[in-house]
């Protein structure tokens, strides 16, 4: 199929659904080795990345390609997934970020005699002057992520917590009594929703 490239991709910027379904089973692996030779992500992460890699190229990628070889098209192709994949990493490391400083801010509070914040406590707070210690750009942050979660089930926000601070997923497994693929399905797409959000905020 490499070696056709160039008319696969003619023939999906034409609407062919077949060809655009040849590319994407061809190309899937060849985004995921990309991933395993250069960056150190679980296989789950590559299927997220990848999924983006696609989007990009089904929203205009594909017809901004300016080469005329396949040996350019591959060259420009890997330049996405290598871009895709920062970015996943950034938005990624902002979420940990942004569930550290609440964290950060709970314990700061037991410490002061006071009860501990939890993440959508500080939606609750009408005043963003209340508590000088957040930075204004790091509270938004973390509005937004509390406002994403709250649209999502108690067990969901759970799930999310709880990978996020490290849990195993064996351990959530046996500490909220649900299915492995359950504890994936669900953290990855509340994962993707914010990840969405702190991309259009860049």
């Amino acid at each position: 199929m490499v070696g056709d490239v160039l008319n696969i991709i003619e023939r999906c910027l034409a609407g062919d659904g077949e060809a655009w379904k040849l590319f994407v089973k061809n190309f899937t692996p060849m985004g995921k080795n990309i991933l395993l030779n250069s960056f150190d992500l679980k296989h789950v992460e590559h299927d997220d990345i990848i999924q983006n890699v696609f989007v990009k190229l089904v929203n205009g990628g594909l017809g901004n390609f300016q080469g005329t070889s396949k040996y350019e098209f591959l060259k420009y192709f890997k330049v996405i997934v290598t871009n895709e994949a920062k970015t996943y990493i950034n938005s990624e490391n902002k979420i940990r970020q942004t569930i550290r400083l609440n964290d950060g801010l709970s314990q700061r509070a037991q410490t002061d005699g006071q009860d501990g914040l939890t993440l959508m406590d500080t939606l609750q707070d009408p005043d963003k002057n209340s508590r000088p210690d957040f930075v204004m750009e790091d509270r938004d942050l973390l509005e937004k992520v509390a406002g994403i979660m709250m649209t999502y089930p108690l067990l969901d926000q759970e799930i999310f917590l709880m990978k996020v601070k490290g849990y195993k997923d064996e351990d959530i497994k046996v500490m909220l009594k649900i299915p492995m693929g359950t504890i994936a399905s669900k953290y990855s797409r509340m994962r993707t929703r914010i990840i969405e959000e702190f991309i259009k905020m860049q």
